[in-house]
């Protein structure tokens, strides 16, 4: 995959394209705004960027060195052992004299070589000269080498320029990180229980048709969008951090919550229209929701659970009680020190995780997916890697 800077630009698409359809054409129930959320990479996958992007990475770092390439050393002829310094010039040859006629050969025609002129003085007891100056020799060995010059930057893969681009999915197998991969190539793809492209018929809680995944264009690039089909078990992807607004749920562990904040405007309506006596009564959950910021354990059939209240600006959730305050000792699925909640100065709320195992995940109506992000349906899990 290219880092975002160096993506190649593709080209205008050609024919009908797919475009963002707007709100009205939203199915119903469903958001058209998208929270402001960071995904994370679910823990443990890794996307393998192979052994050419690796050696590639050394190169640049100057610290590769190629197991395959041919060892050498540089050698010297024995001869030459004993020279120090710069070779002394080279004696030069006499011309040839002309060649004769042919014919019989005479004392005058004979060929004659005269002698060399002899060393000068100062070379006397010197090392006996080489006709040439001396050459290295290269033989190989298991020495070790200079360092090797560093190649040219390597090429970036092939992949499409004028088609959209196509997208993994990966329906993982329980209990584990990796599970089936199918790869998505059409403009739309379903995912239900009885109807859709993809199904899970074994899963009650996914919905006949629950969810959609789409290739659109927005902005003049191609994304993926994940949409919830009005399901009533709901659509959620894990998370790294997310600002909380009233009334989203969240799947923390094995239990979902619900976030309600005071400054919601249907909390205010209501506490401009209830009567003296609804507003006294601390019990009531509406004004509950006034006073202070709640996080609601929720269930499928409407009925509330544990509730904690946000008194503080910062808060952690988990199973042990040394480092958090809001306490969820039984949920096997809840790391020690889990998630954090926390306020900051504008009044609004965030949360935040660390590396657990499990995850942090919210409840979303439609959301895009850039890279990779992981979301569930039902009790299923899913990964997609847009490629």
């Amino acid at each position: 995959m290219f880092p975002e800077s160096q993506r190649p630009t593709r080209l205008p698409p050609q024919g009908p394209i797919p475009q963002e359809p707007s709100e009205s054409e939203l199915p119903e129930g469903v958001e058209a705004s998208e929270s402001e959320v960071t995904l994370t990479i679910p823990s443990g996958h890794r996307s393998d960027l192979g052994e050419r992007e690796r050696r590639a990475a050394a190169l640049n770092s100057g610290t590769f060195r190629d197991p395959n390439a041919p060892r050498f050393q540089v050698v010297r002829p024995p001869n030459a052992a004993a020279i120090v310094g710069p070779l002394p010039p080279c004696p030069v040859a006499p011309a040839m004299p002309p060649v004769p006629p042919k014919g019989p050969a005479t004392p005058a025609a004979r060929l004659s070589t005269p002698a060399p002129p002899s060393a000068p003085p100062e070379a006397q007891g010197a090392p006996p000269l080489l006709a040439q100056p001396v050459q290295p020799i290269i033989c190989w060995s298991n020495a070790e080498e200079p360092p090797l010059p560093l190649p040219q930057e390597e090429a970036h893969p092939y992949r499409p320029l004028a088609r959209p681009p196509m997208a993994l999915l990966c329906i993982f197998d329980d209990g584990q990180t990796e599970g089936e991969w199918i790869r998505l190539r059409s403009e739309r793809v379903r995912i239900g229980r009885t109807e859709g492209d993809i199904l899970i018929p074994h899963d009650p809680a996914i919905a006949d048709c629950h969810a959609e995944l789409s290739r659109v264009i927005r902005h003049g690039r191609y994304r993926w969008y994940l949409t919830d089909l009005r399901s009533p078990t709901g659509t959620f992807v894990r998370i790294g951090s997310a600002l909380l607004r009233h009334g989203q749920e969240l799947f923390i562990g094995s239990r979902r919550y619900r976030f309600e904040h005071p400054t919601h405007s249907a909390a205010a309506e209501w506490l401009s229209q209830a009567s003296p006596e609804e507003v006294l009564r601390s019990e009531h959950p509406k004004r509950r929701a006034v006073q202070v910021p709640t996080l609601i354990e929720v269930f499928m059939d409407g009925r509330e659970g544990i509730s904690f209240e946000l008194t503080q600006a910062v808060h952690w959730l988990g199973r042990d009680p040394n480092r958090c305050d809001l306490l969820v000792p039984d949920d096997p699925l809840l790391s020690p020190k889990h998630c954090r909640l926390y306020r900051n100065a504008d009044g609004a709320w965030y949360l935040d995780q660390t590396q657990t195992l499990n995850g942090t995940w919210l409840r979303i109506g439609r959301m895009a997916i850039d890279s990779l992000g992981q979301f569930q349906l039902g009790e299923q899990r899913f990964l997609l890697w847009v490629l």
